[in-house]
């Protein structure tokens, strides 16, 4: 792509990838702003409602060792993850019951195969309304 007047250049005169992305409708450029910042954490994030899987991104899938295929339905994730852990995840669901729909919790995962991880969950918020949670 080629320099307009008022685009940010590189040395070569082409374009900067930011100037490329300002071309899109913004509501295109905000999920992509918004995928990026997902992938550029080192966090693996899981986003779900009751029933569903929102989003994530690929430290989740690399974390649990999952491909995205596995990632269609909530209830298989979370049998799966319950699969890899022992007591902690029976607790950690526990603490979640606790919590209820508005709270927050911390717990440790203990995975069968020696790995350690902490868990924390929050409310999904859209406004003062809980639309699922964040892993």
């Amino acid at each position: 792509m080629r320099v307009e007047p008022g685009q940010h250049a590189r040395g070569d005169g082409t374009a900067s990838a930011w100037a490329c992305l300002r071309l899109l409708p913004r509501p295109v450029l905000l999920v992509a702003l918004l995928a990026a910042t997902l992938e550029s954490t080192g966090e693996g994030i899981l986003a779900s409602d009751d029933t569903r899987v929102l989003a994530f991104n690929q430290r989740f899938l690399d974390l649990w060792q999952l491909d995205a295929k596995s990632m269609r339905s909530f209830e298989g994730v979370r049998n799966y993850i319950a699969s890899k852990t022992s007591l902690s995840g029976m607790i950690g669901a526990a603490n979640e019951a606790f919590a209820g729909e508005s709270g927050e919790t911390i717990d440790v995962l203990e995975l069968d195969d020696g790995r350690v991880f902490e868990r924390s969950s929050r409310p999904q918020m859209m406004g003062k309304q809980v639309v699922g949670r964040v892993w």
